[in-house]
Formats: structure tokens, C-alpha cells, sequence
């Protein structure tokens, strides 16, 4: 044995009763997965086709789980192609358990090939060494998969037997194996996932601390991620857990509590009717995070946001319709166009792109923020041809007749900009609801001029002040495949304009 994987099967001396065992089948029938024995027939996918036969065909694997007896684990995690003549899988369940048979002769021509079995143990062995083991090579197995469905059931499994920490024991094992690859494989993103959808999305106490456990290993995008499908599944009291002392206060245990507390609050969860979390939120003695500058109510112009829904195999995300309802505002020709200085600076322009950050870092995006100031008042009529006159490359050489420009609101922007951080772009999944809740505020801090470290009740102030446009686009520079922002704020006094414009492709 290695760990839990029966290495030799040979050599052994075998005793039973005469309707049990036929010793001259047991002996001398055909033996299976095997490529040569003196004295007896064999059978084996590698026979007769060539050189490579032997490199190129799997092996077979068996293992003594601490439950359970598994046969041919390959043939349910990747299976076999059925018989090429359409024939019968094997019948007898003893080719599996002993790749011979034992009663009756069967001959050499059963397709054992795709067949798999699994039984109880006949008794209990110590786990531990084993179930490492079994870790370890099933870990190594997901990179041959042509799909991880035979995975995925597998937890489901261990999930639906009570068993949550199989699954939070193959995840952290998954972790440190591909984890930390600049680019992971498919086989280990697809898996990862499952996983801790499974973990997050199990209404037992038992999965919650198993998805702590597994977040203590992972990073911080794991978190948020964890963060979300808890506070979508799981109701509060269930979650009120996570903020006592049972954990030791750990940095990526304070990190998690941040994240579901805010997740909660998005989803207007009233946390200080629950006294674990209240008592976590307002403990002078925990350590500092991020989001501690974002408040525990929502806004009036965070209203309610509008947040994905997470299932098992799938996230669906909140579509908004393209156009306001309000016409646009209308081009007065020959209005006076305000002569203009731009006041860009590297600070100002990431501050008002913080929200789209991750389409142009991690996707296919481009993004476009400029801060001007302008030698008069602006009016709405010339809104139009002062843009054009601007030189932003998001309009290109477009005629300021073609520009369709709308009113707008704080709360429309602060939504927008949040469904850009929270949800991510076309190649990015996001920074999650908390996050993103963050992020869209720093972007709006930026768009009214207030710093990185203005305070929130402050930035809220400052936008409902000033007047907030978008602009349809449909220039060239616009991808036009849902993930489009197109943002202009003109200060109280009509003087200054600053401009987000942002657009992401698959």
C-alpha cells in the first residue's frame, strides 16, 4: 500500500469455502489489467497495437478508502469508450474486485475496461495515513481529465454522506498543489470552484467551519468569493459563528468576517440585531481592514443594490436595460463652447478608474479617465460639442450631432460603477460584493475630486452636488458587448468636467 492506493496484489495465499472460490478458475482463468504472467492468460488494453501500447495505456487503481473498497477509480473519473461492437459490460462484479474470475470460468473476451465499484470496507483502518494518500494521488489525477464531473460527483457524495471535511480536505490539498501557478489549470479552477460552492452552499454547521478552514488556506480573491456565496445561502444566525472566538484572529479570518459582514449589509441585513456580528463590528480590540471606512447601513445612493444570484453550477447577474427612459439632452447649435485646460494626473486617473481596474488589468478592456477645467460655464446645449472639443479618444473624430448624452444620477453612477468592480468584465470575475462596494465609491470619490481618503459621507455629499451625465456609446472606440461605461460629472459651478469612459470584450 501508498497511503490509501493497493500497490501489489500478487503473491498472496487465499482461503475460502468451496461457494466462494473454485481453485482452479481462481488460478488459472484470465487474468485482467495485466500485461504478462507465466502459466496463465491474460487480458490487457495495451496488448497488440504496437510499441507505444505499454506508455500510452492507464493504469488501474484501486483503494481502501477508511469507509469504503474503490475499484478502478480511473474508469468513474475518466471514463472508458464503450465496446466498439456495441457488447455488454461485464456482469460479474468479482472481474473487478479480483480481475479473474472465481466461480466460473468468463473467458478472456469481457470488456472490463469502463467498469468501476465501490463497498463498504470489511473493517476500519486508521484513516489518517490513507486518506492523505488518497488526497494526494486524487490531486494528481485531475490534471488527466478530459472533464471533472466524476470529481464533482465524488463530493457531492461525501457531501450528501455528512461529510464536509472530504471535500475542505481535497480543496486545501487542490491549494497546494496548483494554487499558487501563475496560471492554473482549467481541471483545478473548475474543480476549486465546486468545491467551495459545495462547502458554502451546505446548510450544516459543520460545512461553515469547513469553509473556514479552506479560506485560511486560500488567498484573498477566495475570500471574497467564499464571502458571497456564504452571505447568499446562509442565513445570519447560521453566520454569526464566523465572528466569535471559536477561531484564533488570524489575518485571513479577519479578512473573511470583514467580507461577510459587508456582504450582509449589501443585502440589507440589519447586523447589529445580531450580537456576534454587532459585537465583531464595533470591537476596538480586532484588527484594522479595508472596508472599516464603508458604513453599516446602506446609503441613499447605494439604495439597493442589485447582486448576482449563485447556484451550484452557475451565476446569473443582473442585466441593465441600455438607454434611460429620459430623452437626451438636446444640442443647441451654435451654443458657446467653453475653452478647456486638462488637469489629468496619473493619481487623479487611476482614482476614477479604480472600479474598471480589472478590465484593463486582468481582461480585454480599455479605459479612458481625463479631468479638465473650463474657462466658463457649461451649459447643457453645448455639452455635446464641448466633449468633442476635448479630444478624448473614446469619441474619436464622431460628430458632436451624433452624441447621444443623458441625465444621470449619483445613484445610477454608484450602481454602474459597483456592477463593474463586484461583477468583473468579460475575462475577470470580479472582486465580489464588498469589494466592489468599495471600489465604486473610491471611482466616485474621484469623479467629484475628493481623495482616496475622503470619507464616505463626505463623497456622497460632494456627488449629490454636482450634475451627472452618461453617454450612449456607440462610438468605434466602444466594444458594445455589455460591458460599457460612459460617465461625465461637471462640478456645482459648471467649471470643471471629468470623464470616465470604459469598454471590455470576450
Amino acid at each position: 500500500m501508498i497511503g490509501s492506493l493497493m500497490l501489489v496484489r500478487a503473491g498472496v495465499t487465499v482461503r475460502a469455502g468451496a461457494r466462494r472460490l473454485t481453485p482452479g478458475v481462481a488460478t488459472g482463468s484470465t487474468l485482467y489489467w495485466a500485461w504478462q504472467r507465466r502459466h496463465r492468460p491474460v487480458a490487457d488494453l495495451s496488448h497488440g497495437w504496437g510499441s507505444n501500447s505499454q506508455w500510452r495505456t492507464r493504469f488501474r487503481r484501486d483503494y481502501w478508502l477508511p469507509d469504503r473498497l474503490a475499484y478502478n477509480v480511473d474508469a468513474d473519473l475518466k471514463p472508458a469508450k464503450a465496446h466498439p461492437d456495441g457488447a455488454r459490460d461485464i456482469v460479474d462484479v468479482d472481474l473487478l474486485r479480483y480481475r479473474c474470475s472465481t466461480m466460473t470460468d468468463l473467458g478472456s473476451e469481457q470488456w472490463v475496461w469502463p467498469e468501476h465499484h465501490s463497498e463498504p470496507a470489511p473493517f476500519t483502518l486508521d484513516s489518517t495515513p490513507r486518506m492523505a494518500g488518497y488526497l494526494t494521488e486524487l490531486a494528481t489525477t485531475v490534471l488527466d481529465l478530459d472533464n471533472t464531473s466524476g470529481i464533482w460527483a465524488l463530493a457531492d457524495t461525501r457531501i450528501a454522506a455528512g461529510d464536509p471535511t472530504f471535500v475542505a480536505d481535497l480543496a486545501i490539498r487542490l491549494r497546494q498543489q496548483y494554487g499558487t501557478a501563475i496560471s492554473p489549470p482549467w481541471q483545478y479552477a473548475s474543480v476549486d470552484n465546486r468545491l467551495l460552492r459545495l462547502l458554502c452552499m451546505t446548510q450544516q454547521a459543520a460545512a461553515i467551519e469547513q469553509t473556514v478552514r479552506v479560506v485560511m488556506a486560500g488567498d484573498l480573491p477566495q475570500r471574497r468569493q467564499a464571502a458571497q456565496l456564504l452571505a447568499y445561502h446562509q442565513s445570519p444566525k447560521q453566520l454569526a459563528v464566523l465572528f466569535t472566538d471559536r477561531w484564533p484572529a488570524s489575518e485571513e479570518v479577519e479578512q473573511l468576517r470583514s467580507l461577510v459582514l459587508h456582504e450582509l449589509i449589501l443585502r440589507s441585513i440589519k447586523v447589529e440585531d445580531i450580537p456576534d456580528i454587532a459585537e465583531w463590528a464595533t470591537s476596538p480590540h480586532r484588527s484594522h481592514q479595508v472596508l472599516d471606512r464603508l458604513s453599516y447601513t446602506l446609503t441613499a445612493v447605494e439604495g439597493r443594490p442589485a447582486l448576482p444570484r449563485f447556484q451550484l453550477d452557475s451565476t446569473s447577474y443582473p442585466v441593465f436595460s441600455g438607454k434611460p427612459s429620459a430623452p437626451a439632452i438636446a444640442r443647441v447649435i451654435g451654443a458657446r463652447v467653453p475653452g478647456s485646460t486638462e488637469t489629468t494626473t496619473t493619481e487623479t486617473a487611476a482614482a476614477i478608474g479604480t472600479a474598471v481596474a480589472s478590465w484593463v488589468s486582468w481582461s480585454n478592456g480599455q479605459c479612458e479617465a481625463r479631468t479638465f477645467e473650463l474657462t466658463s460655464e457649461l451649459a447643457d446645449g453645448a455639452l455635446a460639442d464641448t466633449l468633442t472639443s476635448l479630444g478624448l479618444q473614446c469619441l474619436g473624430t464622431t460628430a458632436a450631432a451624433d452624441l447621444h448624452i443623458y441625465r444621470s444620477s449619483p445613484g445610477q453612477v454608484w450602481q454602474a460603477l459597483f456592477d463593474a468592480a463586484a461583477n468583473g468584465g468579460a475575462y475577470t470575475a470580479g472582486e465580489g460584493g464588498a469589494q466592489g462596494r468599495l471600489s465604486a465609491w473610491l471611482s466616485l470619490a474621484g469623479l467629484t475630486g475628493c481623495s482616496a481618503q475622503t470619507d464616505i459621507a463626505e463623497v456622497e455629499y460632494q456627488a449629490g452636488s454636482r450634475s451627472w451625465y452618461t453617454l450612449d456609446p456607440t462610438t468605434r472606440w466602444f466594444d458594445q458587448t455589455g460591458w460599457d461605461i460612459a460617465v461625465i460629472a461637471v462640478s456645482p459651478d459648471r467649471r470643471h468636467l471629468r470623464v470616465l469612459a470604459a469598454t471590455d470584450a470576450d
